[in-house]
């Protein structure tokens, strides 16, 4: 994504940070003082981060996130409704469950890849047909794997959606 939006001539600071739990304020400290120090028109991240969109409704710049995994838990956060965050989902489920649960700019965006970097990763070039060879070309693809809602329950996803509900909002 930073290579398409410098593409696109903007300038990008990113902020490269570990994150294994979506809702620590662990990264607050480091995303306040780059915050305090420059300007920024936006803040964009891949899937929805609960912290980083309330720094962004703090400083009343837009949050935009592209969120590519399903189910998100983050989903379900207070800061859902946050007026900064324009939220993007691949899911058009997703999207609209979103909506319900008071996302002000919930969209449905499907999943893309840079085709120049996927090109050049495989060392491919020349016409078309090198790229895409007749023998696969198709008007839609997918490749992964479908996801199940027995498969999340196994995991415990659909336990941690509900006692993160319950500890954000008691009242629920």
């Amino acid at each position: 994504m930073i290579e398409t939006l410098q593409q696109l001539g903007h300038n990008v600071c990113a902020q490269l940070h570990e994150l294994s739990f979506y809702f620590s304020d662990a990264l607050l400290p480091s995303l306040q003082q780059v915050f305090a120090s420059q300007s920024f028109d936006c803040i964009f991240t891949f899937n929805f981060i609960p912290p980083v969109s309330n720094i962004a409704e703090s400083i009343q710049i837009p949050y935009i996130c592209w969120v590519y995994d399903c189910p998100h838990v983050t989903l379900y956060s207070d800061s859902l409704r946050n007026s900064c965050s324009y939220i993007f989902l691949f899911d058009r489920n997703m999207q609209q469950d979103a909506v319900m649960h008071g996302a002000l700019h919930a969209y449905h965006l499907p999943l893309a890849i840079n085709a120049d970097r996927l090109a050049s990763h495989l060392s491919l070039s020349g016409s078309r047909d090198t790229f895409f060879p007749t023998t696969y070309r198709h008007e839609v693809s997918f490749v992964g794997s479908l996801y199940e809602k027995t498969t999340f329950e196994r995991r415990g996803v659909l336990a941690l959606v509900q006692v993160y509900r319950l500890l954000s909002n008691p009242t629920y």
